[in-house]
């Protein structure tokens, strides 16, 4: 296969005179030289040879020989360093690994090799401390002796020959980007020993593990404001942009710098310490309201200082504040800058919008300018999934190309999505969560593309399901429409999981196949995401948990499917398809070369490449001789124990034999490349624990009165049936107090012996009635009522009794002076104006005295500006209507806005069912709550 890839500084010269990597029109491919099969041939009569020479040896030069013939090595500095790091072996399940680093010039390069069982039982016959120049030289002396076809004298170092006939015969044995791999021409992403560490760890975590336990930040002080401001900003970024030009965020901008700042004798303060300060948490507060008036570029600012807040610097989790702050005040205006100028969220960026970005804001700047940009990136990959650029994650590192691997083991998997199952007390979030960690460990999706996905883009197919990926601003972005593409799942428990939430979305929101509704949509908001900024950084904390490894995200899922996808590419013989499956690949990657899948996101190339040597005949074949000689045994028992044994292919036998006697006896344990079965929960049904609380009851009242059957607005409120019955019976509780008040009674009974179906269809025809609304209002003053009721439910309930008292033919009555007072007062602390109230006062009949009528409304008038003072320190607008049979002589209107000059306040400008429809929630809530705790 091709490689669209450049050539790296540091490929020596002599390498390029044998096999070179020519470069055409974005095409890379080896060029040979003449002589390159006769190379080929004559090393691979060496391999062949080699076993004769295993008793003619020293053990040093035997250890030689098997890196040699074995290991992939085409150059002298491979060799040393592979020798010399042979005393660090890393050993995995059925596999031990050297790593090592080697120097190009001025830059350096990782390699790593996954050992042959003969090198491995060659090695533990050397001793502890050996001269490996000292054993080369030995070995170049052997060569000079024992190298089929080499000219006598040689004309060369023999060492170099033998180096450059191995170069010639392993590339027609590997595929072209393992060949890449081994000659540097691309930089190989090989895993780190930690990352091994955890491949089959104990996890000690229990079941029902919490948000806050998910998260060792979570205890800082702080913490809990610094997440409220990561959500926010992460929800703002995902609403779709408005169309006009983006503003500069002066005021975001002061702020963060404000959050950050230390003064002069605090340089040294610690950033926990800094969260603790009363001062810092007032301005993390402040934080989320001035983002609402700053739009996606302020968001975007405050997204990455929360997540620098929250995770610390690229090395320390509690740095220095200062350090933090030098950060922020680099990066702030050239950021804000250089989005206002690309118009494009973060959610909609391309890889090459990452590249544009990155570069533009590397052109400049001091030398902190580096160490700001890695810690955005990382930011960027977490959060956007961008694909890691190693120019900007060593920008202050250095100048290794090295790229530090990461990916997620299966059983970390199958745990993560067990602990998303109950990471929070939202049920729906927990559902969110599951389902994101799904797609992430089955599918090659980025985090940023999630967000756009609707219940139409899965479809179920005879294979398994198939995802179409179709972003655009008007599906809450993702990598923009040039990103259009489809993923393919074929995980049989998976695949259940996914299609169960997609029918749940499309049932609790009425689903209609004109009007698809978001997968991870608010099922009372068809627009909006339910909490997705919630369910990005829970997801994140899961991983995190589950793996122990701080520098694990969704996007390294992505690595992982990537990874799987690649080994069984170059490892298992693949069916014939009309397409190539590498091709298939890229195209659920959404690259358009794989130069980015094979130097970035292949973490197994050391697997693969010894697996494919493996598979070479003349590797394989082995007889009892040479076995008897690695195992210690005599060939005749071996013979002997081949022919009683049921396995036919002797090579296959003795190979069997000699594994086990180097990576020990085999095990369940997983090891890297091997293919593996997602294991699944059963799907949860809704919790019966679900918290009530006052968003729960609006929530509730709204699935209500929407004509949805019982089972949906179980499904949109997250809740069994007894809890929908529950609601059903607290509503009419309720109803009832106001009936008593007005003196007449309900049209019929709702008995506790009802089923869920009749209480739900009661319940409708009673609220529909009413004519109240329940969704968020457009007017100003209302929501801020609204937010003040959610915050302050268990306070406000003497204004749910109130507004219950005072409620009289759909408004307010005045007439009691006790209850206008306290509701007067709910209203101020909220911080509703008192300019967009109204006091209406009914003038007395035509027939009555104009005296009479004139005194009546003084003493009005007189009555209401002494309740208002008291109440808000401020009078209301008064208005005078004619005579209405029913209502009070005096009552009160909220208006959705300040009234303003003169003339009576139009009815289009009052907004009485959204007041009274959020005051009767609160009173539900006061009534359910009672039900709960008599």
């Amino acid at each position: 296969m091709s490689k669209k890839t450049t050539k790296k500084e540091g490929v020596s010269s002599q390498q390029e005179e044998d096999l070179q990597l020519k470069v055409n029109g974005g095409d890379a491919v080896w060029r040979l030289r003449l002589d390159s099969a006769a190379r080929a041939a004559r090393f691979c009569s060496f391999v062949q040879q080699l076993p004769d020479h295993w008793s003619t040896v020293s053990d040093e030069v035997c250890a030689v020989l098997c890196v040699l013939g074995y290991e992939c090595v085409l150059t002298r500095q491979d060799l040393l360093g592979l020798l010399a790091s042979s005393g660090q072996q890393k050993t995995i399940p059925h596999a031990v690994r050297v790593t090592w680093e080697q120097k190009c010039g001025k830059n350096s390069r990782f390699e790593s090799r996954c050992l042959s069982a003969r090198t491995v039982l060659a090695l533990k016959k050397t001793s502890s401390f050996i001269d490996w120049p000292n054993a080369i030289s030995s070995t170049e002396q052997h060569l000079e002796m024992v190298y089929p076809f080499l000219v006598q004298p040689p004309p060369t170092v023999v060492l170099e020959e033998v180096l450059l006939d191995a170069s010639a015969w392993h590339y027609l044995h590997l595929p072209a980007c393992l060949y890449s791999h081994i000659r540097g021409a691309i930089s190989m992403p090989s895993l780190p020993n930690t990352v091994l560490d955890r491949l089959n760890a104990k996890d000690d975590l229990e079941q029902g593990t919490t948000d806050a336990e998910l998260d060792p930040h979570s205890e800082l002080p702080g913490a809990a404001e610094v997440e409220r401001v990561q959500d926010a900003s992460m929800d703002l970024l995902l609403d779709p942009p408005s169309n006009g030009a983006p503003v500069f965020p002066k005021k975001s901008i002061g702020l963060l710098k404000s959050l950050c700042a230390v003064s002069s004798n605090d340089a040294g303060i610690r950033l926990s310490t800094h969260l603790a300060r009363a001062s810092t948490q007032t301005k993390l507060t402040l934080a989320t309201n001035i983002l609402t008036g700053e739009g996606w570029v302020g968001a975007t600012l405050a997204a990455w200082v929360a997540h620098l807040l929250h995770h610390g610097s690229i090395r320390k989790e509690n740095p220095a504040v200062s350090t933090l702050s030098a950060y922020v005040g680099e990066l702030l205006e050239p950021l804000a800058n250089a989005l206002i100028r690309m118009n494009k969220p973060p959610i909609l960026m391309m890889q090459e919008d990452w590249v544009e970005l990155f570069e533009s804001l590397a052109q400049e700047g001091t030398q902190l300018r580096g160490a700001s940009l890695s810690a955005l990136h990382l930011w960027a990959i977490r959060s956007f999934g961008c694909d890691p650029m190693p120019q900007i994650m060593f920008a202050q590192n250095g100048p290794s190309h090295h790229v530090r691997g990461n990916v997620v083991w299966p059983a970390e998997q199958a745990r993560a999505i067990q602990l998303a199952a109950s990471a929070s007390f939202d049920e729906r979030v927990n559902a969110q969560c599951t389902v994101m960690l799904i797609l992430g460990c089955t599918g090659l999706f980025r985090i940023s593309e999630l967000p756009s996905l609707r219940t139409t883009d899965i479809q179920a197919t005879r294979e398994g399901v198939r995802v179409a990926i179709d972003p655009s601003r008007e599906t809450h972005g993702g990598k923009s429409r040039a990103a259009r593409r489809v993923v393919y799942l074929n995980e049989v428990e998976a695949l259940r999981y996914i299609l169960d939430f997609r029918d749940r979305r499309n049932m609790e929101s009425n689903f209609d196949p004109s009007e698809p509704v978001h997968l991870f949509g608010d099922p009372n908001k068809p627009q909006k995401l339910y909490q997705f900024g919630l369910c990005t950084r829970m997801t994140n904390q899961i991983l995190r948990a589950c793996t122990g490894d701080e520098s694990v995200s969704f996007h390294s899922l992505r690595h992982t499917s990537a990874s799987d996808r690649c080994i069984q590419l170059l490892t298992e013989p693949l069916a014939p398809t009309a397409i190539a499956p590498l091709h298939i690949l890229l195209h659920e990657m959404g690259h358009a070369s794989p130069t980015t899948l094979w130097s970035t996101y292949f973490h197994f190339s050391d697997f693969a490449i010894r697996d494919r040597i493996d598979k070479v005949a003349e590797v394989r074949q082995m007889n009892s001789t040479e076995v008897g000689f690695w195992l210690q045994e005599p060939s005749s028992t071996l013979r002997q124990q081949l022919q009683r044994g049921s396995e036919g292919d002797a090579a296959g036998f003795y190979l069997k034999r000699i594994d086990r006697a180097a990576f020990g006896p085999d095990s369940n344990a997983h090891r890297p490349a091997q293919p593996y079965g997602l294991s699944m929960t059963p799907t949860p049904e809704p919790s019966s624990a679900t918290q009530i609380d006052y968003e729960w009851i609006l929530k509730g009242l709204s699935a209500i009165v929407s004509d949805l059957p019982s089972s949906a607005i179980c499904s949109r409120l997250s809740c069994t049936s007894e809890h929908v019955k529950r609601l059903c019976l607290s509503i009419q509780q309720s109803l009832q107090a106001l009936r008593l008040q007005r003196r007449h009674k309900l049209s019929s009974l709702l008995l506790d012996t009802a089923d869920v179906d009749h209480c739900v269809r009661w319940a409708r025809e009673q609220l529909d009635r009413q004519g109240w609304s329940f969704q968020t209002s457009r007017s100003e003053g209302i929501r801020r009522l609204h937010r003040h009721l959610k915050d302050h439910a268990d306070k406000s309930f003497p204004a749910a009794r109130a507004w219950c008292v005072m409620y009289s033919n759909a408004v307010l009555s005045l007439e009691d002076s006790i209850a206008i007072i306290s509701f007067l007062r709910t209203l101020r602390d909220a911080g509703f104006p008192p300019q967009g109230l109204v006091v209406r006062v009914q003038t007395l009949a035509s027939d009555v005295p104009q005296l009479q009528h004139e005194q009546h409304i003084r003493g009005a008038i007189t009555a209401i500006n002494a309740i208002t003072i008291e109440a808000l320190g401020t009078d209301v607008r008064i208005e005078q209507v004619r005579p209405r049979r029913g209502y009070p002589k005096r009552y009160l209107l909220a208006g959705r806005t300040a009234f303003r000059g003169g003339g009576a306040a139009a009815s289009a400008a009052i907004c009485m069912r959204e007041l009274h429809g959020i005051l009767f929630g609160l009173h539900v809530l006061h009534n359910i709550t009672k039900w709960e705790n008599p």
